[in-house]
C-alpha cells in the first residue's frame, strides 16, 4: 500500500475521532485536530502508533505502550479506525473495512483463519469474534456475544450465541 493512501486513512482516523468525541463543535484544521485528539486520548495515539508502523515509518510491536493489553494484529485496517478505552483487547483479522470501533475486553481471533470484518462495524465490550468468518457491512456485535459465524449485512447481534437482529 503506498504512503499517500495510508496518509488519507489516518485523516479519515482523525476526521472519526473528532466527530466521535467533539461532535458539537465544528471540525477545525486536520493539524489541530489531530493535536487535540493526541494529546486527551491514549487510544488514539496507539492508532498514530499502528498507522506509523504499518507505513513503515515507526516499530510496532503489536503490544501498544499506549493502551494497557491492546494487540492489534491485522495488516490492512481502513480509515476511521476507533478504540473505546482499548484495554485488554485483542484483535487479530485477516481485514478490518472503514469506520472500525472496538471497545476494551474484546477478543477478536484466530480459529482455522481469523475473521475479515466489513464497513461501519462495532464491536461492543467483552464481545468475541473467531474463526475463518465474515462480519458483513453496517454491523453492531453487542457486549458479551460470542460470533463463530458469519454475519450477515445490516445486523445488530446479540449475546449470549448470535442472536442476529435486522437494523431498520
Amino acid at each position: 500500500m503506498s504512503l499517500p493512501n495510508y496518509a488519507e486513512r489516518f485523516a479519515q482516523d482523525i476526521r472519526s475521532w473528532w466527530r466521535w468525541k467533539h461532535s458539537k463543535i465544528p471540525m477545525p484544521s486536520l493539524v489541530y485536530a489531530f493535536n487535540l485528539n493526541y494529546n486527551q486520548y491514549t487510544a488514539f495515539r496507539s492508532i498514530v502508533d499502528y498507522r506509523l508502523a504499518t507505513a513503515g515509518l515507526g516499530a510496532w510491536s503489536g503490544l501498544s505502550p499506549r493502551v494497557v493489553n491492546l494487540y492489534i494484529n491485522c495488516p490492512d485496517i481502513g480509515g476511521g479506525f476507533r478504540i473505546q478505552h482499548g484495554y485488554s483487547s485483542f484483535v487479530n483479522a485477516t481485514r478490518i473495512g472503514n469506520n472500525f470501533l472496538v471497545a476494551h475486553n474484546v477478543t477478536i481471533g484466530e480459529k482455522n483463519g481469523t475473521p475479515v470484518i466489513g464497513d461501519n462495524v462495532m464491536i461492543k465490550t467483552g464481545a468475541v469474534v473467531y474463526g475463518s468468518i465474515v462480519i458483513g457491512d453496517n454491523v453492531t456485535i453487542g457486549p458479551n456475544a460470542c460470533v463463530d459465524r458469519d454475519v450477515p449485512l445490516d445486523t445488530i447481534c446479540f449475546a449470549p450465541r448470535c442472536v442476529f437482529v435486522k437494523k431498520k
